[in-house]
């Protein structure tokens, strides 16, 4: 599957990214939602693993857009 995996924390992008990718998943990552929106405009996600407290952009208001 090719997931997007959304969190401002560093060590948890790595360890999502690690978990999953040793699953031979695809695996794409972002800081914010806002970044998140720019990925999901230019490819498709199976899955789309997001934090809900971001910097510029949260979780909660990228789902909304």
């Amino acid at each position: 599957m090719k997931i997007l995996v959304v969190d401002d924390d560093f060590i948890n992008r790595l360890a999502a990214h690690s978990l999953l990718e040793g699953r031979q998943h695809i695996v794409t990552e972002a800081e914010d939602g806002q970044m998140a929106l720019e990925k999901i405009r230019n490819n498709q996600f199976d899955v789309i693993l997001m934090d809900i407290h971001m910097p510029v952009m949260g979780g909660i208001e990228a789902t909304q857009v």
